[in-house]
């Protein structure tokens, strides 16, 4: 198995890094583990690096290079647009986690190039997705990390609004329309900025696409004439247009920059997409990943895979289960963000704290994991202490 390869292939590297400055180091961690390896996975020096911990969103490291793996770099989501002869309009989402105001006006745009101008009735097709619960997150509320996920999200499923003095309500973005959903949404609440998730009513996400197409259609001299609903494509509409999203590739770098969750989880649900066909639910994400996961000689014994992005406190994993990950990842060591220790990306929860990547630019460099799941965030103090080990060693 490789954990027990890494973790045993150099054990006398592991004798003389374990006196004064592991000790101390231990001394702040009640509840964690850390690690660090040079590549192959020679340990430079551990703490209970077999111990399953909460991993918060490093463990959107391991939905990135599945999907790399299984999607492939060049891989695009779909948005496709379908005419009926009665001129009715179908939008079908592919679970495009950037279908963004700006990304709608290029299609807009595109639409006009393909002879649409006008139409009669506006259908939202979210079929593709049949999830058992909308968000896995375990709260619900407004907030935008709370977003639900969708087949057809416009905007992360979330409205940025600003509310004046006077209690008038408008969309808080140049490139958004003010939509009758943000003003319903934006009832009662203080003066100020505002960026909130659609999720407390059933119906709202599919409500925010149509509404959000149908007002950037007339910016760009597209009229509905009829009303919105929600409906799958008919046989007798045609396909009109298919938009592809930016490759895999470019989405990365901001998904790992922002901790984007709601990018990380449309990818989780796309390698279930892509393994077990539609329609997509967690369940399939959830084995999709547990497969990749015993590829790579990870098994269930070292961990446990809720969601992609590392929402859900269920997620599990050991810091030597993610270290696998991280030696496989070094390819594309560039996509994580700059950290003056290296290359890495954090994970913040309410008593969790955790760092994995590099200690290092490039591709040789050591990697590293910390997972703390207690309430003193003390994973700062020790990166650093690890980097200088490493720099000492």
């Amino acid at each position: 198995m490789r954990i027990f390869f890494f973790l045993f292939l150099t054990l006398h590297l592991l004798l003389p890094a374990l006196p004064a400055r592991a000790e101390k180091m231990a001394a702040m961690l009640e509840h964690g583990s850390y690690l660090s390896a040079r590549p192959g996975g020679q340990i430079i020096t551990q703490l209970r690096p077999n111990q399953l911990y909460t991993p918060a969103s490093i463990f959107k490291i391991i939905t990135a290079l599945a999907s790399l793996e299984i999607l492939g770099e060049g891989y695009r989501f779909s948005t496709s647009f379908h005419l009926s002869p009665e001129l009715d309009l179908w939008i079908k989402g592919g679970g495009d986690p950037l279908l963004t105001s700006e990304v709608i006006s290029e299609m807009s745009k595109e639409l006009r190039k393909r002879g649409l101008r006008v139409f009669r009735h506006l259908y939202i097709d979210d079929s593709l997705y049949a999830l058992e619960e909308k968000s896995i997150s375990e709260t619900t509320t407004s907030n935008p990390y709370d977003a639900p996920i969708s087949a057809l999200g416009v905007n992360f499923n979330t409205v940025n609004i600003k509310i004046a003095a006077d209690g008038s309500i408008h969309s808080n973005e140049v490139q958004t329309p003010t939509i009758p959903l943000m003003e319903e949404l934006g009832a009662g609440l203080a003066p100020g900025t505002h960026r909130l998730n659609v999720s407390l009513k059933s119906g709202q996400t599919q409500r925010l696409a149509a509404e959000t197409f149908q007002a950037i259609f007339a910016q760009n001299g597209i009229t509905m004439q009829g009303r919105m609903a929600i409906g799958q494509v008919p046989g007798q509409a045609g396909l009109l247009y298919t938009h592809a999203s930016r490759p895999l590739l470019e989405l990365l770098p901001a998904m790992l920059l922002y901790s984007n969750n709601f990018t990380a989880n449309q990818l989780f649900l796309a390698l279930g997409h892509a393994q077990f066909g539609a329609p997509v639910t967690w369940s399939k994400g959830r084995r999709a990943l547990t497969l990749f996961a015993e590829k790579k000689g990870v098994t269930p014994d070292d961990i446990a895979i809720m969601d992609g992005a590392g929402l859900n406190r269920g997620n599990r994993i050991s810091a030597a289960a993610m270290l696998v990950f991280l030696e496989d990842f070094r390819p594309y060591h560039y996509l994580l963000p700059h950290h003056k220790e290296g290359l890495l990306k954090s994970g913040t929860m309410t008593g969790v704290y955790s760092y994995a990547g590099y200690l290092g630019q490039g591709q040789d460099d050591p990697a590293v994991v910390i997972i703390l799941n207690q309430a003193d965030n003390n994973r700062e103090i020790i990166l650093k202490r690890l980097a200088a080990a490493m720099r000492s060693h």
